[in-house]
């Protein structure tokens, strides 16, 4: 019993998958009665079922019920033996069991019908599609994701039916619907009260930077534009954290490396870059005609720029990993309380600390330093904005 901590998506992700959110829908085949051979495989499936359910009654006893679904919402229920792995999780406030044989690359769930309802969001919308996409963690022939056979129980004993959903193929149409799917979490309303928190951070930072550029160089006048695209991408990507969280920071496979894993999750975060510091530089140095690659000052700017997307990112994702660590136990889930000092009140934000600990913690003090990079924070020609983007990589990593 234990925690165990996922497609390979192109950067092309991020421009292609919202617009299949409200086309994509969900497809079973055809429901259809199990043939004799089908059953037989379910029921050797239930063998290991019984096995994990007396393990799992073992669990519940020490613990209690309270802290038993608390476990379970943290990924911590988990059954392994010769016949495969059993792993519980929570469906609408329900417990069901995906059961993975160790012949098996599918994932078969075991859901009560009188529980959950066959036509639930959670389930179809979400659950279904993050298989497609994120399950298989543990495979190491490379590839990702599981095919997925709802098996429907009546009252958890008697099998009733069961919708297989396969893996669509890879980059093809129902695939980018699928990875859309699995990827976009539609924001609610304290997910855009974060956002403007988060552009609030932002922009107090950003004007720091620019007040601190001054006081080196009084010579400078103060820069609003930090403060402008701070408080935009602050309260985007604020509102939007989660599915800016899916889409950088998926993982691999056991088949992957650690240095694979980082370098794509570099190159999906280097586009939201891209746009924030392009944008910036263009902004401050004279529009798109800085940027011409005809002139020594436009390609200049180009290094400066990927140079700064470069390192900026390096830092940026590395500095994550601790998020993503408490993220895959789920130890991030519950919502941020502040007590305030010298009293018993305790301030419930409304913010969920995987929210903090992304955006707040582990980005913001990196995007400092990369817009003190941009704007070309100096004292005595010294180019300190740069230089303190650059440490920021071994510091973080080491």
């Amino acid at each position: 019993m234990g925690i165990h901590v996922n497609l390979r998506p192109s950067v092309l992700a991020l421009f292609v998958f919202v617009s299949f959110l409200l086309l994509s829908t969900t497809h079973a085949q055809d429901r259809l009665p199990m043939s004799p051979e089908q059953r037989q495989e379910i029921d050797l499936f239930f063998e290991l079922r019984a096995q994990a359910n007396e393990a799992f009654q073992k669990e519940r006893e020490k613990l209690g019920q309270e802290a038993f679904l608390e476990s379970i919402d943290k990924n911590q229920q988990r059954f392994d033996s010769e016949l495969g792995q059993v792993r519980l999780t929570l469906i609408d406030n329900q417990i069901i069991e995906k059961v993975v044989p160790s012949h098996s690359e599918k994932a078969y769930v075991i859901v009560d019908k009188n529980k959950v309802d066959h036509l639930s969001e959670h389930l179809l919308k979400i659950y279904v599609p993050r298989q497609h996409i994120d399950g298989g963690s543990s495979r190491t022939d490379g590839e990702r994701g599981r095919d997925v056979v709802l098996v429907w129980t009546d009252g958890n004993k008697k099998v009733d039916h069961y919708d297989e959903y396969k893996r669509p193929k890879m980059w093809s149409l129902d695939w980018w619907k699928t990875y859309a799917k699995a990827t976009y979490k539609k924001p609610k309303k304290n997910d855009v009260y974060f956002g403007l928190f988060s552009a609030s951070v932002q922009v107090a930072f950003a004007a720091g930077i620019s007040g601190a550029n001054i006081l080196l160089d009084p010579s400078k006048s103060f820069n609003y534009m930090p403060l402008a695209m701070n408080a935009l991408f602050g309260s985007v990507i604020g509102v939007y954290s989660q599915t800016y969280v899916n889409w950088v920071y998926r993982g691999g496979t056991k088949a992957d490396s650690p240095t694979k894993i980082r370098m794509k999750q570099i190159a999906k975060s280097s586009v939201v870059s891209a746009l924030y510091a392009y944008t910036l530089v263009m902004a401050t140095q004279g529009g798109f005609e800085s940027m011409s690659f005809l002139t020594l000052s436009g390609i200049q700017n180009h290094l400066h720029v990927w140079s700064n997307m470069f390192f900026n990112n390096m830092a940026k994702v590395e500095f994550a990993q601790w998020a993503k660590v408490l993220e895959k136990k789920r130890a991030d889930t519950k919502e941020l309380e502040i007590r305030i000092p010298f009293t018993e009140t305790v301030w419930k934000t409304g913010f969920k600390k995987r929210q903090m600990n992304y955006q707040i913690y582990s980005y913001t003090p990196v995007n400092a330093l990369r817009t003190a990079d941009l704007i070309g924070v100096s004292f005595a020609g010294v180019p300190i904005g740069k230089l303190m983007l650059w440490f920021s990589v071994p510091f973080t990593k080491y």
